[in-house]
């Protein structure tokens, strides 16, 4: 439980790789505060790991509002540790398995908007309020490796995660001597996830395969012999939030066990 007396907050907590951070984060004793666009859908969530705090209504690209919940968050626990933001489309309003010369603009634009746009408010919103309060925390950005992988028919989040990734480093860079950290956590296809499965039928659609076939060449795909799972990905976010992870700043962490296909 070394993350006693740390406050740690989730934005996008809807989202399976968000609930994942936050049950890390609880599971080492960190005081875990939500934000959801529809609050509903991270309920069960709230109640084993936030049943004391409710979920807020933050929509990422609401500025106004991010603030509004940070400063909440930071007079109802007395401290703001870490920053993390899980937002994302589902893999069909990102237009996964389409081609690129099918995909409609305002759905390659709304989605790039989102994930980038996402990231960077909350991610600038907590810096500037650091700052304002004379202290420090760290934000983890949220990537995949479709940022490096050459797999067609995922403009969307190829594009974005690409993006997300730059963002990190020039963020870090900006914010390091206020002693803020940013890292970024770069997640491989985690199975478990309907984002995955999803996008699995929609690239064997596309393909004309069943996708199973499609799954089965993912599951070769890592060193270690099995893909990453939801809990190994929070105990990720728990260690960035300790004093131990201090040495990292500005890097895109690989969380996929050693993928063979990403470069």
């Amino acid at each position: 439980m070394y993350l006693r007396n740390t406050t740690s907050v989730i934005f996008s907590a809807s989202g399976e790789l968000a609930a994942a951070a936050a049950r890390g984060l609880h599971r080492e004793g960190a005081t875990v505060c939500l934000s959801a666009r529809h609050p509903v859908q991270a309920q069960e969530l709230a109640s084993a790991v936030s049943p004391e705090y409710p979920v807020a209504a933050v929509d990422v690209l609401d500025e106004a509002a991010i603030e509004t919940f940070l400063r909440d968050v930071r007079s109802r626990t007395g401290r703001l540790d870490l920053v993390f933001n899980g937002v994302g489309p589902s893999a069909q309003e990102a237009g996964s398995g389409t081609p690129s010369t099918a995909l409609d603009y305002e759905q390659f634009t709304s989605g790039v908007a989102l994930i980038v746009g996402g990231q960077f408010l909350t991610a600038r919103t907590a810096a500037r309020l650091w700052q304002e309060w004379g202290e420090a925390g760290t934000i983890v950005l949220l990537t995949s490796s479709m940022s490096r992988l050459k797999m067609g028919n995922m403009t969307v989040i190829s594009a974005a995660s690409a993006a997300v990734e730059g963002l990190a480093r020039t963020l870090a860079a900006e914010y390091g001597r206020f002693g803020i950290r940013v890292v970024c956590v770069n997640g491989t296809a985690f199975p478990e996830t309907e984002t995955i499965r999803e996008t699995t039928e929609l690239q064997a659609q596309a393909a004309g395969i069943p996708a199973e076939a499609i799954a089965a060449s993912m599951a070769s795909g890592f060193s270690l012999g099995r893909g990453p799972s939801l809990k190994e990905f929070g105990d990720l976010i728990a260690f960035l939030a300790t004093d131990a992870g201090a040495i990292l700043n500005s890097h895109v962490i690989d969380a996929d066990r050693g993928a063979l296909n990403v470069i």
